[in-house]
């Protein structure tokens, strides 16, 4: 079984400066955008060692994982020119996907005694369109502006990990 709470968040703010007919035009916008995931699903996995002699080995594993559960996004922005809110916008999206994960993970343990060992290991997690963002749909700026959608992205986790295990 594999349980996942994944969460992202943007805040973004800045100034532009528009030309128009009559001149320019200076503002400033700022941005927050609020990502989460949270469920869980059937998982199968492989993990093995391989003893190098002594009490060094070679741990690994691999697994995959089917999620189920709920998948939610928030975006607000706000634009001003001249200290004026002129732009107000907001944007929700929920949904309840499955989704696939997959994760792998290989390391050089040593054997304290045949109940305790210490890994240090690489360990790569990947959660295939597992959280939602706002993106740029189309570029042409028309009377109302770009055109935003919502878009499904991954979330990918890696990096060293030092692990003691333990059994009794």
């Amino acid at each position: 079984m594999r349980v996942a709470d994944l969460r992202a968040k943007l805040n973004a703010s800045g100034s532009f400066v528009s030309a128009t007919s009559t001149g320019t035009i200076n503002g400033n916008f700022a941005s927050r955008e609020r990502s989460t995931f949270v469920g869980a699903g059937p998982r199968f996995g492989l993990q093995g060692d391989i003893p190098l002699g002594g009490q060094w080995s070679i741990d690994w594993l691999a697994g995959a994982a089917v999620l189920f559960g709920e998948r939610n996004v928030q975006f607000n922005s706000t634009q001003t020119i001249g200290g004026v809110v002129v732009i107000t916008t907001g944007a929700n999206a929920a949904d309840s996907p499955a989704f696939f994960n997959a994760d792998a993970e290989a390391g050089l343990s040593y054997w304290f005694n045949p109940n305790l060992k210490i890994t240090a290991s690489y360990r790569y997690d990947e959660y295939f369109k597992a959280l939602k963002t706002l993106t740029v749909a189309s570029t042409s700026l028309g009377v109302n502006g770009p055109v935003f959608v919502f878009s499904n992205i991954d979330r990918i986790y890696s990096g060293p990990m030092l692990r003691l295990t333990s059994t009794f």
